[in-house]
């Protein structure tokens, strides 16, 4: 069902990459999600001129279990709606509208392989929050790349010590063929999920193809515009 609130930003940290994260409170407003989807963010206001407008489409970076609060993050860029909720005073209101999107855990205990470099990391970081915390049984494995530095790398490290099902592969640089070849041991009974621009999307797709990965097996979250 898709929800729209009105909700404070507290917090904006400027990360590795270029990201950029905003944690809204969410006061006592229910907004139900699944790990992985994406939001809405519409601004009541522009600070500065977009032709784009006032909304745009994030991923959502947090847990569906924290009920306090609610993170996205994206890539920063010269755009006035960027530029903007960068600068507008903290708890400014900003509206939310959502879940969207498929790019979810599966209903099993499937195999589990997430791809992706730099910013695409940012969905993928609250299905694994996620997974983390409810103890599933999925097994599963990141390859993540970074232009200079790891995205999230030191919460990637703490997650990955307290889920002995998770392992995360690193690398400065771009995602290769004899990167993930030499990660992935079984491309027949895994799930794998990509993200990111169209792209890295398309560069890592076509690495699982030739290695007999199914069509049916990729889920895929991409982003369209920075």
């Amino acid at each position: 069902m898709v929800t729209t609130i009105n909700v404070p930003i507290v917090q904006r940290c400027q990360l590795q990459e270029g990201i950029l994260e905003v944690t809204c409170k969410l006061h006592g407003n229910e907004f139900p999600y699944k790990a992985g989807q994406n939001i809405q963010v519409t601004l009541p206001s522009l600070l500065f001129n977009d032709p784009k407008g006032k909304t745009r489409t994030f991923n959502i970076l947090s847990s569906p279990n924290n009920s306090e609060y609610i993170s996205f993050a994206f890539f920063m860029s010269d755009s006035g709606f960027k530029k903007s909720i960068s600068q507008i005073p903290e708890n400014s209101k900003i509206q939310i509208k959502g879940p969207f999107g498929l790019f979810t855990l599966p209903n099993d205990n499937k195999n589990l392989v997430f791809i992706t470099e730099g910013v695409g990391v940012i969905p993928i970081i609250g299905i694994i929050l996620f997974a983390t915390e409810e103890k599933l049984r999925n097994n599963m494995i990141l390859l993540l790349s970074g232009k200079k530095d790891i995205p999230y790398g030191d919460d990637l490290a703490s997650i990955e010590k307290i889920n002995s099902n998770l392992s995360v592969k690193t690398k400065i640089g771009s995602i290769t063929s004899s990167f993930i070849k030499n990660n992935i041991k079984d491309f027949k009974n895994t799930l794998f999920y990509l993200s990111g621009t169209s792209e890295t999307i398309s560069k890592i797709k076509l690495i699982l193809l030739q290695n007999g990965v199914s069509i049916r097996d990729l889920m895929i979250e991409e982003f369209i515009g920075y």
